[in-house]
């Protein structure tokens, strides 16, 4: 039979955790992705940019701001929406991990080429291997420059 104590503990640890935003981990300087550092990339269509706040009390300050396609996502921690045009260029100028433990994303952290940066760094969703033909972006949304 599982002891009531650690089982009472674990339950406690979820819900500790899931009241806290994730970490945001630089991984940048892992050989895995090494080999994206520098490299460009294209909008393929037009995208959203979604301000998104780590606070815990959702303060109206952008942490990041995740390039998404539509229809994008809301909740407390969006701060603002706005659109990237189709054709606007990126520079891939580090990686990210965001999550706990297994349950993670991994974001590439990316410079506007064609336009002036904001506050907040630009993050773009990786969701395949970085050693793919596009760099584990999306094909339908990301085109691999260089």
């Amino acid at each position: 039979m599982i002891d009531t104590k650690i089982l009472t503990l674990g339950l406690f640890s979820c819900l500790f955790l899931g009241c806290a935003p994730p970490p945001l981990e630089d991984v940048s300087n892992s050989r895995e992705y090494s080999g994206v550092i520098g490299r460009k990339i294209r909008a393929k269509d037009e995208l959203l940019a979604i301000g998104v706040t780590l606070d815990k009390n959702y303060k109206k300050k952008a942490d990041y701001v995740l390039i998404t396609p539509r229809p994008g996502f809301s909740g407390p921690e969006v701060v603002f929406t706005g659109k990237v045009s189709k054709g606007s260029e990126f520079r891939i100028a580090g990686v990210v991990k965001y999550g706990y433990f297994f349950l993670y994303e991994v974001h590439y952290v990316v410079e506007a080429l064609d336009a002036s940066a904001g506050a907040a760094p630009f993050h773009v969703k990786k969701s395949g291997t970085p050693d793919d033909p596009n760099l584990g972006l999306e094909k339908a949304l990301f085109e691999k420059l260089t």
